[in-house]
């Protein structure tokens, strides 16, 4: 906040997300932390970072002396910076969410099923008729475990992705603390 005129950071950008996306569909949960930083830190931070970052090229800029406030204890050393920064700093944390109804006029998120085409039809009445040629057929469809067949007569079965069928593909049956 150094460059604001007050100490104070709003409207800072978190999480940028397509209003379609299935993740906005019903609600959104975001944990944000924040902390508050020493200039001495907030520069050695943003130094290390120019330095390890973006270079090798002839407008990058050149690597400078990173100096923190570590020092080695050996006894040869005479004091050496060594590199790093220690520093104690507030962190404050809180959990937002963004209910669909806060989501901007217009806005139609997914639900995440929408690629999920009609079920495929396999009929086990027609030839191949065999044992071994309908398990051959059985095999084929679901021996990697992405599709799942679901029993419509003893004639037709429908075949599914797991994706479209199996919710904890997606997530987790577990609810959190939180929601």
């Amino acid at each position: 906040t150094a460059g604001l005129s007050q100490d104070r950071v709003r409207d800072f950008r978190l999480r940028v997300l397509p209003l379609n996306s299935n993740r906005l569909f019903s609600r959104y949960s975001l944990r944000v932390r924040q902390q508050v930083l020493t200039r001495e830190e907030y520069d050695y931070w943003q130094l290390l970072a120019k330095n390890s970052e973006n270079i090798g090229t002839l407008f990058d800029a050149q690597p400078s002396q990173l100096t923190g406030n570590v020092r080695s204890l050996d006894e040869g050393s005479g004091g050496l910076p060594a590199l790093g920064f220690v520093g104690a700093h507030s962190v404050s944390e809180k959990r937002i969410f963004v209910d669909r109804t806060e989501l901007p006029a217009g806005s139609n998120p997914l639900n995440g099923y929408e690629a999920c085409d009609p079920p495929v039809k396999i009929d086990l009445c027609k030839p191949p008729s065999s044992a071994l040629e309908k398990s051959q057929i059985f095999y084929a469809a679901f021996h990697d475990g992405n599709f799942f067949p679901f029993m419509q007569d003893p004639c037709r079965v429908l075949v599914l992705s797991r994706d479209c069928v199996d919710c904890r593909t997606r997530g987790t049956t577990v609810r959190p603390a939180f929601w």
